[in-house]
């Protein structure tokens, strides 16, 4: 995670020659996804306050730790590439699915369905329990270009926290 010119933004995209600038958003699972659930519906929306060299034909990627309880990173070493490695899982989500994607500051800028993503979870992991956590990756499609979309963080204080939806039967 970069935090840029402002405190309390997350920067998720791609910076410099061959860098990603790669964003975490953790969530407490408030109640038991038992195993064998199907996910009807899953997605996450981000506050838009800035953005560094944005244009619209730019995408982002997103995945997750194919954990029944993801760890917290402690630092960039333990972000996916890093030296620790999270596991993650094989399903990815291109936001948006095709073309490029539109970064809205001061409005919620929704992802596409990450329902395949947390299906993956759910079902090789045995379901989440409550209290678990679930944790996603947001990073930028293409390591040559200089561009970013901020989100507010959590840490902001802004009333704007990222957040997850997800609903199942």
């Amino acid at each position: 995670t970069r935090v840029g010119e402002g405190a309390g933004v997350v920067y998720l995209g791609n910076w410099g020659a061959t860098g990603y600038t790669t964003g975490y958003f953790r969530f407490q699972v408030p109640i038991t996804i038992p195993s064998g659930a199907t996910i009807d519906s899953a997605n996450l929306k981000f506050w838009g306050v800035d953005h560094d060299y944005w244009i619209s034909s730019h995408a982002l990627v997103l995945s997750a730790d194919l954990s029944g309880n993801a760890v917290q990173p402690n630092g960039t070493e333990d972000f996916p590439g890093g030296v620790t490695q999270h596991s993650l899982a094989t399903t990815t989500v291109r936001w948006p699915s095709s073309g490029g994607l539109t970064w809205n500051e001061g409005v919620w800028n929704t992802t596409p369905s990450l329902s395949a993503i947390v299906q993956e979870i759910v079902d090789t992991q045995g379901g989440l329990a409550a209290g678990s956590y679930i944790q996603f990756w947001v990073q930028g499609e293409d390591p040559g270009a200089d561009s970013e979309a901020g989100a507010e963080d959590l840490s902001a204080g802004g009333g704007h926290p990222t957040n997850l939806t997800v609903t199942w039967h």
